[in-house]
């Protein structure tokens, strides 16, 4: 799935689909690797339309703003919309050789009767055809 910028004044949120899978500061050119809009998806775009802001699916608006709802974030208004280049999609931080984002999030280690996290519990098997999407 192609991963396309969308880009307020200060910001670049790159989007596989509606999901955000990196950011860049747009006057340093630095990535930014942590926020809480990484790994969060675009629930629609809002567009100020006669003084009310009224929600519409994600598209190419531009003056629109992204609304991430699960973590209550709201970019500024998008001014440029454009699909990312594989220089830029290369570059997306890594952790141990896979982006930050894309592993799916695993659930919330939980304890044994002695306090240790339990090995079932903190790894996860990953599905091929996925990791070969990542590579």
């Amino acid at each position: 799935m192609p991963v396309h910028v969308f880009a307020t004044q200060n910001t670049e949120y790159h989007l596989r689909g509606a999901l955000c899978v990196a950011m860049r500061d747009r006057r340093s050119g630095e990535w930014i690797t942590e926020h809480d809009a990484l790994g969060a998806e675009v629930t629609c775009m809002l567009a100020r339309i006669g003084g009310q802001w009224r929600r519409h699916a994600l598209s190419v608006r531009i003056g629109s703003v992204l609304w991430f709802e699960r973590v209550q974030v709201t970019t500024s208004s998008i001014r440029v919309i454009r699909a990312a280049t594989e220089h830029e999609t290369a570059q997306y931080p890594l952790l141990g050789s896979v982006t930050m984002v894309d592993p799916p999030r695993l659930p919330p280690a939980r304890e044994d009767q002695t306090g240790r996290q339990s090995v079932e519990s903190v790894f996860t098997t990953v599905d091929p055809a996925w990791l070969e999407t990542v590579q």
